[in-house]
């Protein structure tokens, strides 16, 4: 369920691939693949994403954790394909992690949110959120948003040394749809309608 990623290695583009219990880097122009990983991992929907040449995948249902692998090793110091590090606490299964500068946020479907540090995993704060979540995290005009199953939205400010909560804003009913950014305007699906917020 997972949906591939495009990126740019050396100024060529490679497609990440999340699929049961593989991850590839794949030549989108001949279909060759470049390299995999294995892991225990099914039903994933989370998708791949990449920032400093490394790729980051969640494996799914299954051994739910997360796992950063190096796409350059003019970037990394490792070869393509390298696991880096390894993250198995209070990982999501279905929202997809999004990078901050140097920092991997990660919020777990039962409402646990930890930032990460990308380039080794260590772990700089865990923070428990209400609800459960579906919707991945969104970043636009310097906030990190995340949305859950009761119809709020977490606005924070991304930050390695704390949490830092700026609002919470609540609407109707839940929210499972990743929340979109477009022009100053932020458009939320609830399960009854689609919002379009606009700042004052």
């Amino acid at each position: 369920f997972s949906t591939p990623s495009l990126v740019s290695v050396d100024d060529k583009q490679i497609l990440l691939s999340a699929g049961a219990n593989q991850f590839s880097s794949i030549d989108p122009e001949t279909g060759r693949e470049l390299w995999s990983h294995e892991y225990f991992g099914y039903a994933g929907v989370a998708a791949p994403i990449a920032s400093a040449g490394i790729a980051v995948v969640a494996s799914g249902y299954g051994d739910v954790s997360l796992t950063a692998i190096s796409l350059d090793k003019s970037a990394t110091g490792q070869e393509p394909g390298t696991v880096i590090w390894n993250s198995v606490r209070n990982m999501p299964i279905i929202p997809t992690p999004i990078i901050v500068g140097q920092e991997l946020y990660a919020i777990s479907d039962n409402g646990i949110l930890s930032c990460l540090d990308l380039r080794n995993g260590k772990l700089h704060w865990r923070k428990r959120l209400k609800g459960e979540f579906a919707a991945s995290p969104v970043f636009g005009g310097g906030n990190l948003y995340l949305s859950n199953n009761l119809g709020e939205t977490y606005v924070i400010n991304p930050s390695a040394e704390k949490y830092e909560q700026v609002s919470v804003n609540k609407l109707d009913s839940n929210i499972q749809s990743t929340p979109g950014l477009f022009d100053g305007s932020v458009y939320v699906r609830t399960s009854k309608y689609l919002y379009r917020i606009v700042s004052r």
